[in-house]
């Protein structure tokens, strides 16, 4: 097991597709921090100069947004790693693992333990680029406020403030949901073992997992409170999804600004929070499919043979 782990880490220092992804995450995350940056000078200093503790870009919210699996650079990710791992099995890598005495369970677990380093450095670097592009921008403080730039308006907005708890809850969370798309992706790559059909059976995946969260919490919006809660803790401990993409947040808190003399607006804050429920399932689903796909992958691969 040590000389397979040797053996990726020796070429994915050399390897071209994790070099160009990990330029491809760095440009995005600089383009979408500047874009934000934008939108907030062009807006907040339409509205009279700014308001005072308000932000539409800060170092703590591209920190948690930057996390999502299928926005932005979320499905980046995974499809490079098919990329990554089919080249494997058509370049021959991996008959030549079995030829050189290594047991088809030790190569698949070492397939899933890299595409869980590829993924996850891809991703940290990505992350701390954005939070860093953020913090310039917009600072790092929890106190302020930090703007819905879809919900504003000259009559009112809506907006967040985040917590430590929160943020620390979301990169637990983000961890595991990475696992699990790590493991899910192994599994494809090594059943269909061609790029061709393997990626679009990911993509559909994870929007799939994605937009059911949404909608899930929109059907809720039209339900009695009792089947609302039954229907989102349903989707909570099937979605290995709802705990990273479910907005939840409590305790709104209307703020009047006097921008100019004709022009009052209102600002509505809540605080962001992942309830019990929400986090103790995002942690119990993602590990349970994480263990599903890793074990049905590994049973698949060593029964089939290897050209």
């Amino acid at each position: 097991m040590g000389r397979l782990l040797k053996a990726f880490f020796f070429k994915l220092s050399r390897d071209l597709t994790f070099r160009i992804t990990l330029i491809i995450g760095a440009v995005m995350a600089v383009a979408i921090s500047l874009l934000y940056f934008g939108m907030q000078k062009f807006l907040l200093d339409e509205l009279g100069g700014g308001v005072e503790g308000v932000k539409l870009v800060c170092g703590q919210m591209m920190f948690t947004t930057s996390m999502s699996p299928v926005q932005n650079y979320g499905l980046v990710i995974p499809i490079n790693l098919i990329i990554f791992t089919c080249l494997e099995f058509s370049q021959g890598t991996i008959r030549n693992k079995i030829i050189a005495g290594n047991s088809k369970f030790k190569i698949y677990a070492s397939l899933y333990v890299t595409g869980l380093v590829f993924a996850l450095s891809l991703l940290s670097v990505y992350i701390l680029i954005c939070t860093g592009f953020g913090a310039i921008f917009g600072g790092f403080n929890l106190k302020d406020n930090v703007f819905n730039v879809l919900g504003m308006s000259l009559s009112g907005a809506t907006g967040v403030r985040y917590t430590v708890e929160y943020m620390l809850k979301m990169a637990l969370i983000c961890v595991l949901t990475y696992s699990f798309i790590v493991s899910a992706t192994i599994f494809f790559a090594a059943l269909f073992r061609s790029i061709g059909p393997c990626i679009p059976v990911i993509i559909i995946l994870l929007l799939a997992l994605y937009y059911a969260v949404s909608i899930s919490q929109a059907v809720a919006l039209f339900l009695e409170e009792d089947k609302a809660e039954t229907l989102l803790n349903v989707f909570r401990i099937i979605d290995p999804f709802y705990a990273i993409s479910a907005s939840e947040s409590e305790g709104a808190e209307p703020i009047y600004h006097q921008i100019n003399d004709e022009v009052m607006i209102e600002y509505q804050y809540y605080i962001t929070k992942m309830n019990d429920v929400t986090f103790y399932a995002g942690i119990g689903n993602n590990l349970i499919y994480s263990a599903l796909f890793f074990g049905f992958g590994s049973l698949i691969f060593a029964k089939r043979d290897i050209k």
